[in-house]
């Protein structure tokens, strides 16, 4: 029995045209894999980018709230009338961020009073506190 290596070559099912496209769509499937496999990973760092950088900006929003937290509030409006000397203990400026600038004068009772820094009573009281 003479057997042809050549034709079971040919027809084997590693060469069969069958076999050679079942082939080729494994190595599409891995290719489509590969490339999945990217796709994912690109999404999944926009994803983290995204996130971090929303924390990242609710972290700064915090850190400006914090500092503004520490500056002394504005006056909207002036106290009308001249507060005794003898209650006023001490005074502060309104921030410079302020939309007009004001002092804030402190009783003895612990209460604040906005007061105008141009009108002259104001003026008398923080040259005789000498607080700065």
């Amino acid at each position: 029995m003479n057997i042809d290596f050549c034709s079971l070559l040919l027809t084997s099912p590693k060469s069969s045209p069958t076999a050679r496209s079942w082939s080729l769509r494994n190595q599409n499937q891995g290719q489509g894999q590969a490339e999945l496999s990217s796709t994912l990973l690109i999404m999944t760092m926009k994803v983290f980018v995204a996130v971090f950088s929303i924390l990242l900006l609710a972290d700064l929003c915090l850190i400006v709230s914090v500092q503004r937290a520490d500056v002394t509030p504005c006056c909207n409006n002036f106290v009308n009338h001249r507060i005794p000397q003898s209650l006023v203990i001490g005074y502060a400026w309104t921030s410079s961020l302020c939309p007009k600038p004001g002092v804030l004068l402190e009783t003895k009772q612990g209460v604040k009073v906005c007061a105008n820094p141009s009108v002259n009573w104001v003026q008398r009281y923080m040259k005789n506190l000498g607080l700065g």
